[in-house]
């Protein structure tokens, strides 16, 4: 995993680019739909703690997930002895793991963002040294081809 910056993103589509930049902050919650089969989640929460969450993993989109504003751990790793506590669902494009192996933590803080290739295992919207915090997201859902191909 790797933080990434606008510019990255602009290289996959000058569009979503543009969505960034143009009151990021002020876009409500929701899906929104780009070329090339990108769409971006924007997602309002509260975080919670560890216990309360699973790892999940994707096959066909990675994930850009950027703090709008707020803050939040993402856990990360890859697939090691993990027990799979709901299969792949194709429409979906997730499946579920249990969290009892702990991965890596990355802290996102607004205006920071973090790619998640497919199959790495990830547990986004977690509490920070056991602190809730409310927190705003954008989520890019970029497909695999794509963004193997220009990154």
């Amino acid at each position: 995993m790797k933080n990434i910056d606008l510019s990255m993103i602009n290289k996959l589509s000058k569009n979503v680019c543009d969505f960034f930049l143009d009151n990021i902050q002020g876009r409500d919650t929701g899906r929104f739909d780009f070329e090339d089969g990108i769409y971006i989640n924007i997602e309002e929460y509260r975080t919670s703690d560890r216990e309360n969450r699973k790892y999940e993993v994707h096959k066909k989109y990675y994930d850009y997930q950027y703090i709008i504003y707020g803050r939040e751990t993402i856990e990360t790793k890859e697939k090691q002895g993990d027990e799979c506590s709901m299969p792949y669902d194709e429409n979906r494009d997730i499946a579920f793991y249990n969290n009892t192996i702990p991965g890596k933590k990355n802290i996102l803080m607004a205006g920071q963002g973090l790619i998640i290739p497919t199959d790495i295992l990830h547990m986004p919207c977690l509490n920070i040294n056991g602190n809730s915090e409310y927190v705003k997201k954008a989520v890019v859902k970029i497909p695999r081809e794509l963004i193997e191909r220009v990154l």
